[in-house]
């Protein structure tokens, strides 16, 4: 339980301290919420939302399993639908703690999905259809129509970048 609540308190320290950051540094944090499309929100630890672009109604957990600290890179991958046509997707590649966090949530929450946000907005979307042990995490984007994904993935890279340059400096 010690350890637990030491965890909580550095998890919130860091929070708090990349929230006063200067606002020429962005430190806009991408978080990763495992989600189920089935219960009630019965407490405060949940959210329901419905995704602007596939319309997906689900209710994903407000503490995040995986944030920008779990993350090494951020590419787009072209992936072929069963119909043969092509999807342009986020692709997440974990370092060693994202890839054992993301492991961990996918096998425990076989059938949920992922929800990623970023700056507390859907980006995109995972049905967790597999375990992901190589922590390599495909998902949908969930932007708007005309959304230029190529100058999103620019703003989250740098984000990741500046968020784990951070991390290096505690």
């Amino acid at each position: 339980m010690k350890n637990i609540c030491l965890k909580v308190a550095a998890a919130l320290a860091l929070c708090v301290s990349l929230a006063s950051c200067s606002e020429d540094e962005d430190m806009t944090l991408l978080t990763f919420h495992s989600a189920t499309s089935r219960g009630i929100i019965s407490d405060l630890s949940r959210t329901s939302i419905t995704l602007p672009v596939s319309g997906v109604e689900t209710i994903y957990e407000n503490e995040q399993f995986m944030y920008s600290g779990d993350i090494s890179q951020v590419d787009l991958a072209q992936v072929k639908l069963p119909d043969g046509s092509p999807l342009t997707v986020f692709m997440f590649t974990c370092n060693d703690r994202g890839k054992r966090r993301l492991y961990t949530a996918t096998a425990s929450n076989m059938g949920g999905s992922i929800v990623v946000l970023y700056g507390g907005k859907p980006l995109a979307f995972r049905k967790i259809d597999v375990v992901i042990s190589d922590g390599i995490l495909l998902a949908v984007p969930e932007l708007p129509e005309g959304t230029d994904l190529f100058k999103e993935l620019e703003k989250i890279r740098e984000s990741v970048k500046n968020v784990n340059e951070y991390k290096k400096d505690l």
